[in-house]
């Protein structure tokens, strides 16, 4: 599954204004993210796995429960 951003400008486009230029730049590093995530996905997956096979008393980087550590 691809998660691609389409920005849409009008073309002839003069200025923009700085919530636009924010816009922009968070758009712009939204690819960046989701390509290191989707190089973590299969250790996460795994990790989930390991949280969900802790025996009793058990923790991961002092964590019980995946929802503790995210």
């Amino acid at each position: 599954m691809t998660n691609a951003l389409a920005i849409i400008e009008p073309k002839n486009r003069a200025s923009y204004t700085p919530a636009e230029m924010r816009a922009r730049s968070i758009l712009s590093r939204m690819d960046s993210i989701a390509a290191k995530l989707k190089n973590l996905e299969d250790d996460i997956r795994l990790l989930w796995i390991d949280f969900d096979n802790l025996k009793t008393g058990e923790t991961i980087l002092g964590c019980r429960t995946k929802t503790h550590r995210c």
